[in-house]
């Protein structure tokens, strides 16, 4: 059996601060299911009720979250407490436990079987439209939500960030991309989504844990009004990360747009 901690690269600035993980870097499986749990109360949540089999990655966005494991002959625990680091659930157990303290959210990327399936959307970025994007609501029993790749969203995660730490008056985002799907998640807090197409706007504002906004590709974004520095977003991605997707400057968006 083995739990492994992994110190995840924090990029900070005065607009507060980011971290990431994706498939290959420093997971060592294919994601295919993301579980994120949201607790008021201290509680504790075996990997067997959240029907998690297989190799799994840990991450406490806020507060703190303890991992207890044991099998025949041994156990371990470890314990994150900072959303710059993560666990990596690597070994078969017999038994494993999260204990989560008040007011936390804990995400768990849990690796993919060989029967999960893609249906991955398909939007032309140069013609996509701020209509295309709406709000999806997800079932949040007593252990969060699970999302499964091509199931509960229309496209497979490659890439999961966070943003953390986030001043109530700094805007985050001021950018677009050509071909990437989001699911933008208030795992804490809450903030505002501002879309625009070069023709039209729209604003939403993400406060519910069971809530979550897909963004398509071709448009560009400002995140905004963050109720708190304890406000963690939560973006799930369908692409690995990809300067050359980004579009920095709004100008050149206007001209990809004009294509």
């Amino acid at each position: 059996m083995k739990i492994e901690r992994y110190n995840l690269k924090k990029i900070s600035d005065s607009r507060g601060a980011l971290s990431f993980v994706e498939n290959g870097a420093p997971l060592p499986f294919t994601i295919g299911r993301t579980i994120c749990i949201h607790s008021e109360q201290s509680k504790q949540i075996s990997l067997e009720n959240l029907s998690v089999v297989g190799k799994a990655f840990v991450i406490a966005l806020s507060g703190s979250c303890k991992i207890c494991a044991t099998t025949q002959s041994e156990s371990q625990q470890l314990q994150l407490t900072t959303p710059d680091c993560g666990a990596l659930i690597a070994e078969a157990y017999a038994s494993c436990e999260l204990s989560l303290s008040e007011d936390s959210a804990v995400v768990l990327l849990a690796e993919a079987d060989s029967e999960s399936s893609s249906s991955e959307i398909v939007t032309n970025g140069e013609n996509s439209s701020v209509e295309q994007c709406r709000i999806l609501k997800f079932n949040h029993g007593d252990n969060g939500i699970s999302l499964t790749n091509g199931v509960d969203i229309p496209f497979n995660i490659k890439r999961a960030y966070y943003l953390y730490d986030v001043p109530a008056s700094q805007v985050r985002g001021a950018h677009a991309h050509k071909e990437l799907y989001q699911l933008i998640i208030p795992l804490n807090g809450s903030f505002d989504v501002v879309l625009d197409d070069g023709h039209n706007k729209r604003r939403f504002t993400l406060s519910k844990q069971d809530e979550a906004l897909l963004v398509v590709p071709g448009l560009w974004r400002d995140l905004e009004n963050f109720s708190s520095t304890n406000t963690v977003c939560l973006v799930l991605a369908s692409m690995l990360y990809s300067e050359q997707d980004y579009i920095r400057n709004y100008q050149d968006f206007l001209q990809f747009k004009l294509r």
